[in-house]
């Protein structure tokens, strides 16, 4: 059931009526967002939503005040703020 339902959509969205049509009916908000996602996610899959971080220590903390440790946290926070705001 799942393969025909993921060949359907992909004939949807793949169709020369679809291509031609699609940009009308987005600009003329004919067609709510959530069905185009929809359309979209079961054609090719909904994109996945988790990021994997791997991190190695490469050097001993323990050593560190508790005000070194909050500049160093501090500076990762910053760190991942303007990674977010980057649009990937």
């Amino acid at each position: 059931m799942r393969h025909e339902a993921q060949r359907f959509a992909r004939s949807i969205v793949e169709s020369e009526s679809y291509r031609k049509t699609v940009r009308d009916r987005i600009l003329s908000h004919d067609l709510p967002p959530a069905v185009e996602t929809m359309l979209w996610h079961y054609a090719y899959g909904k994109p996945i939503e988790q990021v994997q971080l791997n991190v190695t220590q490469t050097e001993d903390l323990s050593a560190l005040t508790a005000d070194e440790l909050l500049q160093r946290a501090d500076a990762l926070r910053q760190q991942l703020a303007d990674l977010s705001a980057i649009d990937v």
